[in-house]
């Protein structure tokens, strides 16, 4: 008899590689999507379901007798979102696989520990959050926990580290190699704190394993297991990246590529308008803080790890991400002897500051009693400044109004005006109160 598994929000990249991987072990695959949603392409061995979430009589009925549901929805990347979201998604599986007698699987990741983690994180370690999404998380594990026991469902939470592969939407391809056919790398913390890193296809690889030796339900039973994927630092990834930008050849062979920090100053400024850029600076030790992942318990469980090798993984992500046509940017050379971070340091935070400097400070500063000088009227329309001066100070010419987007002079023969308002007056030359005098364009 063929296994079934239910994955829950397979539309996503979680849940389309978890999919692809059991469909490519012969099981029977029920993707699940929202009612009125799109499908994603069809793959051989994986079945759309058209149902919400939260419709547990219709998707029991669409994946009867299935063994195994995949918990591979989440919510937009902001605490908000989380917070609203997030228990009623975990509930919804809980009742899907309670209903079916399946056992429960469910991502985790390291947001749990928090920015006082230690080096390794074991399944045993424990879980201080200092952010609003670790919170979260570790009250959805609470959440699944505590259903094992009143419900009596089997559950197994596999945690792994950053997602890379299948596909985009990850830090890779949003911020580190958005620039690579360019030869540049956007890097967001210290080039030399080893990260967790997992490479799709291979976590993929490890749920299929962990659902073919997971027995079926009997009594309710929670497990965490840690994959420990790739813990390499940004050094690994500029060595990785180089390779793959030279066989593209968007490096000459040779050439190095050049590195730039995430502009966390600017995401600092924008936070408060966008939860998105917040959710992502709260995140921000998981750069600078080194971790890895203890994968000796999920050794012990399925045998050897699925393991891509490093460079072949990171090559493969790097073409599925298709970032532009082979040969087309070559970049200058850069002497393999200089350093990346010598080769250009280019930091987007200064280039947001100099930009905040030229266009947000404001270009004309209003007159002071204490420092009278001639000037052009750059007042705006409406301001106790605007008025017409008298025909007899400024002689025949017509008046024009002042425009606060083009500085223009209150006389229209482009006289000598006063900005102290007790000499506000035209003359043919510069006025006494005018300690440095500034000619205005004379106007016909």
């Amino acid at each position: 008899m063929t296994n079934t598994v239910l994955v829950l929000g397979a539309r996503g990249r979680l849940g389309g590689a978890v999919a692809q991987a059991f469909a490519a072990a012969g099981w029977r695959v029920l993707a699940q999507r929202r009612a009125g949603g799109k499908a994603a392409t069809s793959a051989e061995g994986i079945e759309w379901v058209q149902a919400e979430a939260c419709d547990t009589a219709a998707l029991v009925r669409a994946a009867a007798g299935a063994r195994v549901v995949v918990h591979a929805m989440n919510p937009a990347y902001t605490a908000a979102a989380w917070r609203a979201q997030a228990p009623g998604l975990m509930q919804a599986a809980i009742d899907v696989a309670a209903a079916l007698g399946a056992v429960l699987l469910f991502p985790g990741n390291v947001y749990n520990f928090g920015a006082g983690m230690p080096a390794v994180l074991a399944p045993d370690t424990p879980q201080r959050p200092t952010t609003g999404k670790g919170r979260i998380r570790v009250d959805l594990e609470q959440q699944l926990a505590q259903a094992t026991r009143s419900r009596g469902i089997r559950a197994v939470v596999i945690r792994a580290g950053d997602f890379f592969g299948a596909g985009s939407g990850s830090w890779l391809d949003q911020v580190i190699v958005k620039k690579l056919p360019q030869g540049r790398v956007t890097w967001p913390g210290a080039l030399d704190a080893p990260h967790a890193w997992a490479y799709l296809p291979d976590l993929a690889r490890a749920f299929v394993r962990v659902a073919e030796t997971t027995p079926a339900p009997a009594g309710g039973r929670y497990e965490c297991l840690h994959f420990a994927g790739h813990t390499v630092t940004g050094q690994d990834w500029l060595a990785a990246l180089t390779d793959v930008a030279w066989e593209q050849g968007w490096l000459p062979a040779g050439g190095a590529l050049r590195t730039g920090t995430l502009p966390w100053g600017m995401m600092r400024l924008l936070s408060p308008f966008n939860a998105t850029v917040a959710s992502l600076l709260e995140m921000r030790y998981l750069w600078d803080v080194p971790h890895a992942l203890d994968g000796a318990a999920l050794a012990r469980r399925i045998g050897a790890e699925p393991h891509t090798p490093f460079l072949d993984a990171v090559r493969a992500a790097i073409t599925q991400l298709d970032l532009a046509p082979r040969g087309r940017i070559r970049p200058a050379p850069v002497p393999a002897t200089q350093s990346p971070k010598e080769s250009e340091s280019w930091n987007a935070e200064a280039l947001f500051v100099s930009w905040a400097v030229v266009w947000c400070w404001p270009p004309h500063r209003r007159w002071s009693p204490a420092r009278p000088r001639c000037r052009r009227r750059p007042w705006p329309r409406g301001s106790p400044r605007h008025r017409r001066l008298p025909a007899a100070m400024c002689g025949a010419g017509s008046w024009r109004t002042p425009s606060w987007r083009r500085i223009r002079t209150t006389c229209s023969r482009g006289w000598w005006t006063c900005a102290s308002p007790a000499r506000s007056r035209c003359t043919a030359t510069a006025p006494a109160c005018c300690p440095r005098p500034i000619r205005s364009r004379a106007r016909s």
